[in-house]
């Protein structure tokens, strides 16, 4: 016999004194419950922001590619030289590579960060770093 059974065997009381353990431990097993649950929700949510921001982001990349294409074609105002259209053409395949339909991919985060570098060196190239927000490195180490 266990020592918490002869102990509640021989005083009569021992259920009542051990009443505030047995709530407590009750309670703590089911907010344990409760915030697995809690937490598997807020999970999903926060995993399908962050999938919708990864998508629209890539989305973006591809309408740039288009829209710059575009720009450049018969006399367009964006001059597409060949060290450019190499550039685009990298970048195309690296959003032509995401893995739309798997979410696990453990290369993911690597890809998306290769195109923002990629874009990055595209907008500096083609002289849109205004346009788009980014500022160029010489300009942010200059100080009078």
């Amino acid at each position: 016999m266990a020592p918490a059974q002869i102990v509640a065997e021989l005083d009569p009381f021992a259920s009542a004194l051990d009443l505030e353990e047995h709530h407590f431990r009750d309670g703590r097993e089911a907010g344990m419950q409760e915030g697995k649950a809690a937490g598997y929700a807020e999970g999903r949510a926060m995993g399908v922001e962050q999938g919708f921001r990864i998508s629209y982001e890539v989305a973006f990349y591809s309408g740039c590619l288009s829209q710059w294409h575009t720009a450049g074609e018969h006399g367009g105002r964006l001059k597409l030289n060949p060290r450019v259209l190499r550039h685009m053409a990298l970048l195309e395949d690296l959003v032509r590579s995401f893995p739309w339909s798997d979410a696990q991919d453990p290369n993911l985060h690597q890809l998306v960060e290769a195109m923002r570098g990629r874009f990055k060196t595209l907008v500096t190239m083609l002289g849109l770093g205004d346009a788009y927000g980014i500022a160029h490195a010489a300009d942010e180490s200059l100080s009078f």
